[in-house]
C-alpha cells in the first residue's frame, strides 16, 4: 500500500522511459498502417535523438512513395553535411533535382548526448523556406534549400523509424526517443511543450511513438497505429529526460510498479540511467 502510494505522488518526477537503440544496419520500427498522406499538408515532426553516427546518410524517419519502392519523405542524420538535419519531399517522378530539400548548415547534432529535432512545414511544395528546423529549440542556419520543381509525390505508403521498407542502406545508428507526428504547423512554445511533456499538445497530434520497448510499440497520440519492430531494434535505459503528462500517470505507474523489486530502493528502480542533453 505504502509503495503504490509513493508512486502516485511520484508520478510527476517519472523521467525518461528508455529508448529504443537502432543498430544502423537492419532495424527499424514500421507503422502498423500508413498514418496519413502529409502530401500538400502542414506537418511537424518531433523526436529525441542521441546519435552514434554523425557523418552518414541515415533516414531516422521515411514514408514510402504510393509503389512503396522508394522514400517520398525522409528526415536524414548526418549524410551530406556532418550533423546536419535534412527534411525532403520527392516529386512524383522521383527526380531528386526535383525533390523539396531544406538542409542545415552541418555541425548541429553530434554524439555527446540527446538532442531535440523539430521540422515543421507549411505543406508548400515549391518554396523550401516554408520548412523550419529546430535543434533544441534553435532555428538552425541552412546549407541547401532547393525549392520542389515539379508534383508532389504521394506519401500514401508505409511509414517507418529508423530505416525505410525498400531496403537498409540508410538505418538510423543511435537511441532514438518519442517521435511525434502532427498535422500542422506547431509554434515554438507548442514544440518545447511538447518536447518536455509528451501528449500534453494534442490537437493535430497523429502519431506518437515513445520507444519504451513494448512489442509492439504503443501509439500514444490515440490512433492506435503501433510500432512493429523489425530484426529486434533493442531497447535502452537511457531516455530523454521528459515528463509524461497526468492523462498517461495510471499507465506508467502501473508499469513501473510491476517493474519493482522488493530489494530494490524505489529511486533506483523510478529513475532510469541517462546521460547529459546534448547542447
Amino acid at each position: 500500500m505504502k509503495r503504490w502510494l509513493l508512486l502516485a505522488l511520484c508520478w510527476p518526477l517519472l523521467i525518461g522511459q528508455g529508448s529504443r537503440n537502432f543498430d544502423g544496419v537492419n532495424d527499424r520500427v514500421d507503422a502498423s498502417s500508413a498514418v496519413l498522406d502529409p502530401k500538400g499538408q502542414a506537418k511537424t515532426i518531433l523526436v529525441w535523438l542521441d546519435p552514434d553516427v554523425v557523418n552518414s546518410n541515415d533516414y531516422y524517419w521515411s514514408v514510402n512513395d504510393s509503389a512503396g519502392t522508394r522514400s517520398a519523405i525522409a528526415l536524414i542524420s548526418g549524410g551530406f553535411a556532418s550533423g546536419s538535419i535534412q527534411f525532403q519531399l520527392s516529386d512524383s517522378t522521383q527526380d531528386s533535382t526535383k525533390f523539396l530539400i531544406r538542409r542545415t548548415s552541418g555541425g548541429e547534432v553530434g554524439t555527446t548526448g540527446w538532442y531535440r529535432v523539430a521540422i515543421t512545414h507549411t505543406g508548400t511544395f515549391t518554396d523550401a523556406t516554408t520548412v523550419k528546423i529546430y535543434i533544441n529549440n534553435v532555428e538552425a542556419t541552412y546549407g541547401v534549400s532547393q525549392n520542389g520543381s515539379a508534383t508532389e509525390a504521394t506519401h500514401s505508403g508505409s511509414w517507418s523509424i529508423g530505416g525505410r521498407t525498400a531496403d537498409d542502406t540508410v538505418n538510423y545508428d543511435g537511441e532514438l526517443a518519442y517521435f511525434q507526428y502532427f498535422n500542422r504547423a506547431l509554434s515554438t512554445v507548442e514544440i518545447e511543450e511538447a518536447f518536455w511533456h509528451p501528449t500534453i499538445v494534442a490537437d493535430g497530434l497523429q502519431w506518437l511513438i515513445p520507444m519504451w520497448g513494448d512489442s509492439p510499440e504503443a501509439d500514444l497520440s490515440g490512433g492506435a497505429r503501433t510500432g512493429t519492430i523489425v530484426n529486434g531494434t533493442a531497447t535502452s535505459q537511457d531516455g530523454p529526460p521528459v515528463f509524461l503528462t497526468k492523462r498517461w500517470r495510471r499507465s506508467v505507474i502501473e508499469r513501473l510498479a510491476v517493474a519493482i523489486m522488493p530489494h530494490r530502493p524505489l529511486a533506483q528502480t523510478l529513475l532510469p540511467r541517462r546521460r547529459q542533453e546534448g547542447s
